[in-house]
């Protein structure tokens, strides 16, 4: 329906792919582009899950806070997170093309790297040990710095040190380590959108040189190196990383450049 709203031709696809749903997208419409496929692609991800079967679903789970805590990602006293509803939307073309006319032209920002993986270890529950996550964080990042990952960050007990240690891992050679990031304590977990969020917030940071604060992150998980804000971080953005996983093992990552 949206594509024959906007005149949009060629290929019409939908990626259900958990919470690594937007990214997954994201990547699928740069592939449509190398192969030729397309020359544009809009990139749409929405989720409307705020439901009482939905949350009653994930509040067997254990997943969701307390009431009063709130979503506390990378924190000593996490304790979940909280669900929320949002879309974002994505205009990806080929590099070679004239940018799209508009009156405000956004700047250029490229798909620099991009990975995907698939953790097997549980229906929905994670590997401790981050096997997958750090082979597709390593590999999306190859060997070049970053100022911005903008992490999965759940808040959930299980999720956060894995990320976190397998983030330090992949960046333990860098002289200048980058800000991490994640919006969910701030705009809630919106599921399969969150990962476009992601990279809508990231083009935001690479546009204005300002990293959004970790609001409720009070008493951070203990990392050798890296630094979790709790106040909004100024610096040139001009590569960043987003990640996602979702139930069912898909994770992805894709890395941004200006």
């Amino acid at each position: 329906m949206l594509a024959h709203e906007l005149d949009i031709r060629g290929p019409r696809l939908t990626i259900s792919a958990a919470c690594a749903s937007g990214l997954i997208a994201l990547i699928r419409a740069a592939l449509l582009i190398r192969a030729g496929e397309a020359d544009r692609v809009l990139v749409v991800a929405a989720e409307a899950s705020v439901h009482p079967l939905f949350i009653g679903s994930f509040q067997r789970l254990g997943i969701l806070p307390k009431p009063g805590i709130g979503c506390r990602p990378f924190d000593e006293n996490r304790d979940g997170f909280l669900m929320s509803e949002s879309a974002a939307a994505v205009w990806l073309e080929r590099a070679d093309l004239s940018p799209s006319t508009s009156s405000e032209p956004a700047p250029r920002i490229a798909l620099d790297h991009f990975a995907m993986g698939a953790d097997s270890t549980h229906l929905t529950g994670m590997d401790p040990d981050a096997v997958v996550l750090r082979r597709v964080i390593r590999q999306a990042i190859g060997n070049q710095p970053l100022d911005l990952i903008h992490a999965h960050g759940t808040g959930t007990t299980l999720n956060d040190p894995a990320e976190l240690a397998a983030i330090e891992e992949a960046v333990k050679s860098h002289p200048r380590l980058p800000a991490i990031y994640s919006h969910k304590a701030a705009l809630g977990h919106s599921l399969g959108a969150s990962g476009l969020v992601s990279i809508v917030l990231n083009c935001h940071s690479h546009a204005t040189g300002l990293i959004p604060p970790n609001v409720r992150t009070a008493c951070p998980i203990p990392s050798d190196r890296l630094t979790i804000e709790q106040s909004t971080v100024a610096r040139p953005v001009t590569r960043s990383l987003a990640i996602a996983a979702g139930f069912g093992g898909a994770i992805a990552a894709v890395t941004l450049a200006s």
